[in-house]
């Protein structure tokens, strides 16, 4: 509740409000004290318009567009965003609702081809509720995972929730901004993941506030071997798991690596955002080079930084025939390279007993 319009004479806060004037409720309540006869009363009744949680569906979080109006609701909403304010959606979610496969398909489909050309990743909670399909212990999220029907890589499957002291949240809720404070703290540049980042968290936990506590065993053979983060307590809760919902399907970097596939989106939207300004201009040899060497600039600095192992833009004559140049259709040609996550470090002891030998005889033999 935003506000109570006063039907009598109120004081509220210090302050009298007349009849129809409004009272502030910004934490959502108010305290009322009336000053005439029916302070006396026993009970006071009180009407007010305020949200109702649970008369929320799924077709409200899918939403869709009305073909008499052209009103946007749900989902479809995303793609105001660029003609409204100008920036691109980096992460799409749901939290509470993405578990539904409603919801996660509606997810999924809306990743690719924003306003026609961007792109955007979404983060989709796997049911931890076993009576609706979902899994309630580790060796089942797989079978929940594909019955659920996540396996693009523009998404990430999450298993399971997560608590802070007795309030259970959602994982998305949880994973997304720790991936923004990530991206945050490397100049907004997408090229390192969240996986075994700090989780501000004290559990993992099923629907019904059951404890989860997986191993890194756990976690690698089960979840992430599946396309699955988790989150594993490690002297501290962290999220775990580098791989997109499309993996195993797919071991191409750039569509199983949750880091790269990100950079890709992000270097995608960037490319559009950058030279929209050169549509239309004259299909000349400058306009190529200008686009050409901007890029490769660009790239270069990216290298320096260590954000990718190499990054070139060029523009292929096989890529552009005549037919395309004659529609106005410029295409170029962009390689990169973002580095891939460390997930294995392995160290190998050897007894060394030559060592050993030249400690105890001074090198010499017996």
């Amino acid at each position: 509740m935003k506000q109570l319009i006063a039907k009598r004479s109120i004081l509220y806060q210090n302050r009298m409000y007349a009849p129809g004037e409004a009272l502030p409720a910004a934490d959502g309540s108010v305290t009322i004290t009336l000053l005439d006869e029916a302070a006396e009363a026993e009970t006071v009744k009180i009407a007010s318009k305020s949200l109702n949680p649970a008369g929320v569906t799924n077709a409200d979080i899918v939403g869709g567009v009305d073909v008499e109006t052209g009103a946007e609701t749900g989902i479809e909403m995303v793609r105001r965003i660029y003609p409204k304010f100008g920036l691109t959606a980096g992460i799409l979610l749901a939290p509470g609702w993405s578990q539904d496969p409603v919801v996660t398909a509606a997810l999924q489909a809306k990743t690719e081809g924003i306003c026609g050309v961007f792109r955007a990743q979404t983060y989709i909670d796997i049911s931890t509720d076993k009576a609706s399909g979902g899994a309630a212990v580790y060796t089942e999220v797989k079978a929940a995972k594909e019955k659920q029907g996540v396996a693009s890589a523009f998404a990430a499957a999450l298993w399971p929730m997560v608590a802070v002291g007795s309030k259970i949240y959602a994982f998305s809720a949880m994973l997304a901004p720790l991936t923004a404070y990530v991206d945050a703290s490397h100049g907004d540049v997408p090229y390192d993941g969240p996986s075994n980042k700090d989780l501000r968290i004290t559990g993992t936990v099923l629907h019904d506030g059951t404890e989860v506590l997986l191993d890194q065993q756990q976690a690698n053979d089960l979840l992430n071997a599946n396309g699955v983060i988790t989150a594993i307590n490690a002297n501290g809760w962290k999220a775990w798991g580098n791989n997109t919902a499309a993996y195993p399907s797919t071991t191409d970097p750039k569509d199983r690596f949750l880091a790269v596939r990100r950079f890709f989106n992000w270097d995608a939207n960037n490319f559009i955002l950058t030279y929209f300004q050169k549509v239309d201009n004259p299909a000349n040899t400058r306009l190529i080079r200008s686009i050409v060497d901007s890029q490769n600039i660009k790239g270069n600095g990216y290298v320096a930084k260590d954000y990718v192992a190499g990054y070139r833009c060029e523009f292929r004559s096989e890529e552009n025939p005549v037919t395309d140049l004659l529609n106005g259709h410029l295409t170029t040609h962009t390689f990169l390279a973002p580095y891939v996550p460390a997930e294995y470090i392995e160290n190998i002891n050897e007894y060394d007993t030559d060592a050993l030998e030249a400690a105890l005889t001074g090198g010499d033999a017996a």
